[in-house]
Order: C-alpha cells, then sequence, then structure tokens
C-alpha cells in the first residue's frame, strides 16, 4: 500500500534538536521523501512546525487516519514533544496541521512549550480530522470552500472551532456555535469599532 503524502516544514531553530530522530519514525507511516523544509528563521523568532497532509478525499482520508494512530507516529509524537520542551526556555513553539477535505480547509493550531500538550495535539490529531469530515460531508461548513480555523484547548485536550472564513463571494467570517453546532456571521461593522 502506498504511504500518504506529508509535508512538514519547520523553522531552523529546531535543526539542532533532534527532529531527524522524529522524522525517522514518520517516514514509517507518510511519505515525506522531499518535503521537509527548514525555513530560515532570526533568533527572536517564535519556533514553528507545520505539518501539511494536503487535499484529504474518501481514497486517502482512511490512510491518513490509521497512519496517526500508529505507534510510529505516537513514537515521533514523543520525540518532536522533547525537542519543542528544549525551545520552552527561549519561547513557546507553534504546531500547525493543516489539510484539505472536499474542497474546504483546516488549519489547527496549537502554541505550547510543555511536551505534554505537544503530545496530546498531535495524537488529537485524529479526531478533529474526523469531525472536520464529518461538517463536510454533513454540509455543516459555511461554505464548501471554507478556511476553518482551530485551536488546541489544553484542558480539554481537544481542537476547538474558532472560526471559519469564506473569501468569495464576499469575505465572511464565522464562528461556531458548539451547543446548536451551527454557525453564526461575525457582524463586520462591530468587529472594526
Amino acid at each position: 500500500m502506498q504511504k500518504p503524502q506529508l509535508s512538514i516544514a519547520m523553522t531552523s531553530l529546531y535543526k539542532k534538536d533532534g527532529m531527524e530522530e522524529a522524522l525517522e519514525d514518520i517516514v514509517n507511516v507518510f511519505d515525506i521523501e522531499d518535503r521537509v523544509y527548514m525555513l530560515k528563521s532570526k533568533k527572536d523568532e517564535t519556533p514553528s512546525i507545520v505539518f501539511s497532509f494536503g487535499k484529504l478525499n474518501n481514497k486517502n482520508f482512511g490512510n491518513v487516519y490509521f497512519n496517526i494512530e500508529t505507534d510510529h507516529w505516537k513514537s515521533a509524537s514523543n520525540k518532536i514533544a522533547n525537542v519543542v520542551s528544549k525551545q520552552k526556555k527561549k519561547s513557546d513553539s507553534i504546531l500547525i496541521f493543516e489539510y484539505g477535505y472536499e474542497g474546504a480547509k483546516a488549519k489547527l493550531t496549537c502554541r505550547t512549550g510543555d511536551s505534554k500538550t505537544v503530545k496530546s495535539a498531535m495524537e488529537s490529531i485524529k479526531d478533529a480530522i474526523q469531525s472536520f469530515a464529518k461538517l463536510v460531508e454533513d454540509k455543516n461548513i459555511p461554505s464548501s470552500k471554507s478556511m476553518i480555523y482551530c485551536g488546541f484547548d489544553k484542558k480539554a485536550k481537544e481542537y476547538k472551532i474558532d472560526r471559519a472564513v469564506v473569501l468569495k463571494p464576499k469575505f465572511q467570517e464565522y464562528i461556531f456555535n458548539e451547543k446548536k453546532s451551527s454557525w453564526e456571521k461575525v457582524n463586520q461593522k462591530s468587529k472594526k469599532s
């Protein structure tokens, strides 16, 4: 079976901190060949790692979901958590996970320096991907081309929807009402004041 593709971009602040070991685990479940990028960074810049799963669909969704449940992903999570915790002395790190599904896109962000939070954030991705796919399949998003932003809730140990943005036909921002499981437009005029 062909491994799903994964692109990883990280600031050069991680170069000396053992990311190679984590990548050795990830390469067992994802195709990352020629898809790992080191971004030049300044000393005062926030260390960041971006994981891009690309466009998910019915064919590759199961493979990505299954691979995130493997021991290789868990081992990589532990190693990345250790690397991030080393950066904590300087500043928190930002982990970003990006993917698309049926035209909609998701961007999940976790800002932390705590190794336990990093592990939780990486292991919670599978639930976030599944929840996002369900929202899209149920057509419970503002537009089929929505960009959904989520943040990691450290207490609940899960990703929570922050907002959605639709660019066409005109820019509109939405917030998600968890209790009603519905979207509400953000009034742009009141937001500016």
